[in-house]
């Protein structure tokens, strides 16, 4: 460990050429810093060839350090000793009765660059919440609501339904009360199913027949399409929907 030619510190282990001066030194600083540990403990261990030492060294001499041994097959270090010279202390706020904590480094993070990652990370994400797309058009088709989960690329973005949420189209037009228009809805239904030209759609289409029909949002922009179209086209039949619609009461206008 030396000082730089602007005053600041940087931290190395001790070289071998000067091993012994140095931990000779550290073992003082140790010794004054440590009264609790005998200079029998601290001689066996700063001197151990199995314990590494880092020193910090002012002006060619160790002003303190840290004693340490790696379990290379654990993945962990143990610092022994850690102490600086009390002229050198006082920078920042000792703590008394602290928790021994841990914490676990990935190996493929970069730390002395972490905040530079981070930034980067923020700007990918900035990036990418401010790219504009090009936006749902079933709407101009004349769908007035759709589910939330038909939205392209929401659950790809990480959204998932909450729980106890109802995923139908009914639920998602304020002041509908599903369950009260159940039984109408039902009688609809079955009406529907039993007229003489409802058999086109009684079955599901065939996928090698039809290979459009590959999502929600493309058979609702279709079904809508065809409303849209008999509402232009067919005007008798678009009293005669408003009708059946009033007398089951799921029409109010």
């Amino acid at each position: 460990m030396t000082r730089s030619a602007g005053g600041t510190a940087e931290a190395d282990r001790v070289p071998r050429d000067r091993q012994h001066s140095h931990r000779t030194s550290l073992h003082n600083v140790f010794s004054h810093q440590l009264p609790e540990m005998t200079k029998e403990y601290i001689s066996q261990m700063v001197f151990d060839p199995k314990h590494k030492t880092l020193a910090l060294v002012k002006e060619g001499r160790p002003i303190g350090g840290i004693c340490f041994r790696t379990f290379h097959s654990q993945s962990f270090s143990e610092i022994v000793f850690c102490a600086m010279t009390s002229n050198e202390q006082g920078y920042i706020k000792d703590y008394e009765g602290a928790t021994l904590m841990h914490c676990e480094l990935n190996p493929r993070i970069v730390y002395t660059k972490f905040t530079a990652i981070v930034k980067k990370l923020i700007d990918m994400r900035q990036k990418e919440v401010r790219k504009v797309h090009p936006g749902l058009t079933c709407f101009k088709e004349g769908v007035r609501c759709i589910p939330v989960e038909c939205i392209p690329g929401l659950r790809e973005a990480g959204w998932r339904q909450p729980r106890g949420a109802s995923s139908s189209l009914l639920s998602t037009v304020a002041g509908t009360d599903a369950q009260a228009d159940l039984p109408a809805l039902r009688n609809v239904l079955h009406a529907v199913k039993n007229h003489a030209a409802s058999w086109p759609f009684l079955k599901p289409v065939d996928k090698s027949e039809a290979r459009y029909y590959v999502s929600k949002r493309l058979f609702i922009a279709d079904m809508t399409r065809i409303f849209t179209n008999c509402r232009l086209c067919a005007n008798t039949l678009e009293k005669y929907f408003h009708t059946k619609m009033k007398e089951a009461g799921l029409w109010d206008k």
